[in-house]
């Protein structure tokens, strides 16, 4: 088990001498998230899930999309029970990495939004920015490959469909 060495690591470097202490400290709070024997524990490692990609975006900027773009996976994976947060940390992750937000993440948004307004948890109108600024995302995005491309049109085409079945551009 990894843990105990990375954690004693942890405590003892300075958090900017390497970009892996961190890295790799996310793949093991994701094992110890997937192990945790109560939801206390789980929640534990979650929060210090977290505070690794504050401190990866904080020291490490040249990395900062990627990991941003992984906060919001991460979040997605492991915190849908707690959807106004996740939409907060999807919301962060958009707002700073714009047309570089990969395109899970933006129908993710917008699937946790959708939730939320069909729970009378978050308002038409902050739906209709979400899906206004995910499109806005996707229509910019720069994409290196024929593949890329096909997975940004998909998720286009996602978003409306998503967008046009949940009744909020009728305010219902």
């Amino acid at each position: 088990e990894a843990y105990p060495y990375w954690k004693k690591a942890y405590e003892l470097c300075p958090h900017n001498s390497r970009y892996s202490l961190l890295s790799d400290g996310t793949a093991l709070m994701r094992r110890q998230i997937q192990s945790a024997v109560s939801e206390s524990e789980k929640a534990d490692f979650l929060e210090s899930l977290m505070m690794l990609y504050a401190e990866r975006i904080e020291f490490w900027p040249k990395y900062g999309v990627t990991s941003m773009n992984t906060l919001a996976l991460d979040a997605y994976n492991y915190m849908k029970e707690d959807k106004e947060r996740l939409l907060q940390i999807l919301d962060y992750v958009v707002e700073n990495n714009g047309s570089q937000t990969r395109a899970s993440v933006i129908a993710y948004r917008m699937s946790v939004a959708i939730d939320l307004y069909n729970q009378g948890r978050l308002s038409s109108d902050e739906c209709i920015r979400i899906y206004e600024t995910g499109m806005e995302c996707l229509n910019s995005a720069v994409v290196k490959s024929d593949v890329d491309r096909r997975v940004v049109e998909e998720t286009k085409d996602n978003l409306k469909k998503l967008y046009q079945s949940s009744g909020i551009a009728g305010g219902s």
